[in-house]
């Protein structure tokens, strides 16, 4: 979930594209809720976007309530394009909720659908800068930077800069070749379209209080092997993201948790919700999670 983590840079465009996501792997909520609880908090301005008096709930005592009144919103451009069977199951899920007096119903946002391609530069063009030129943590912004991560990461590049990944390899040649060729022009069109997108979650979740899709678009898939293709190792990493990458540019909520199974293999399904309502979306997991077991 993307929370007010303390010391908060999970990221790969410095501050911009986030990419932290609790997931409940099949394992209590209340495991990950604690958790969160540890982690929560004011850092002394090691991180410059958290506010001095922002508040940390105790997220373990105000779990269970009740959430008759509340309403969920199936997104429909989050449904489509996945496989049957996770659309079924992913749905399925969410409607339970309705034994418990919350009003589900299927929302649209079309520009949901365009969350990739806003994504796309930013994190290209992005990594480049911040994990590459930047050396991980990148520039032009306040609070805590990793010295010894930096100098690592300078020595490894100029060591080893072949035994990175596969998808990174695509990165350094899509960032280069776009930096070369158009600057930050692209960067800066999809920024300006993320604020579009922030905007649009806004506003809908004035009606609803969490959005409701699945995760990956496919059921777990098995991990690339050492003879896979390049092809198929782009694929595994970049081919799940239709519904995740529009989150990580918005800055909304989302936890990932297991909706059901299909062929013996976990369906997971994604509950985003307002910026900074950490518990309303960790109240309607607990919530599911409950119903299906």
């Amino acid at each position: 979930m993307k929370s007010v983590l303390k010391r908060n840079r999970f990221s790969i465009d410095s501050c911009t594209n986030k990419h932290l996501r609790i997931l409940n792997n099949m394992r209590h909520i209340l495991v990950h809720v604690h958790n969160l609880q540890a982690i929560t908090g004011y850092d002394d301005g090691l991180d410059p976007r958290q506010p001095s008096a922002m508040k940390c709930e105790k997220y373990s005592e105000l779990l269970e309530v009740d959430l008759s009144g509340k309403r969920v919103g199936l997104l429909l451009e989050g449904f489509a394009g996945c496989e049957p069977d996770v659309q079924n199951i992913v749905g399925e899920a969410a409607r339970k909720l309705g034994s418990l007096g919350v009003k589900v119903e299927e929302v649209s946002l079309p520009l949901h659908k365009n969350g990739v391609a806003i994504w796309t530069p930013i994190a290209m063009d992005g990594a480049y800068q911040c994990m590459v030129k930047g050396f991980g943590v990148g520039y032009m912004s306040k609070g805590y930077f990793n010295e010894s991560l930096m100098n690592k990461l300078r020595e490894s590049y100029a060591l080893n800069i072949y035994k990175v990944s596969d998808p990174m390899k695509l990165m350094l040649m899509v960032g280069s070749y776009v930096e070369k060729n158009y600057g930050g022009r692209f960067y800066a069109r999809a920024q300006n379209l993320s604020m579009q997108l922030t905007r649009a979650y806004d506003t809908l979740l004035k009606t609803y209080d969490a959005l409701v899709m699945p995760t990956l678009p496919y059921k777990a898939p098995k991990l690339p092997s050492a003879t896979s293709s390049v092809a198929d190792r782009l694929k595994n990493a970049l081919g799940m993201i239709q519904n995740t990458a529009p989150f990580d540019v918005s800055g909304h909520h989302a936890i990932s948790i297991n909706a059901g199974f299909s062929e013996q293999l976990p369906v997971g399904m994604q509950i985003g919700g307002a910026r900074f309502a950490d518990l309303t979306v960790l109240r309607f997991a607990r919530a599911i999670e409950k119903l299906n077991n």
